[in-house]
């Protein structure tokens, strides 16, 4: 339980990131997201990512 929260609330985290950057991901799902030997969630495949501006 507390990995699939640790998991949520760094992507959270990240996508408010991208958005405040006006980047829009576009493709959020399990496969894009990879976590590290550090247990820290990062989020892959931008190469559908929206830019905003």
């Amino acid at each position: 339980m507390q990995q699939a929260l640790s998991a949520v609330t760094q992507t959270a985290k990240e996508l408010g990131r991208l958005h405040r950057q006006c980047v829009i991901h576009c493709d959020i799902k399990p496969a894009n997201l990879h976590q590290s030997e550090d247990d820290v969630w990062r989020l892959l495949d931008l190469g559908v990512a929206l830019h905003g501006r």
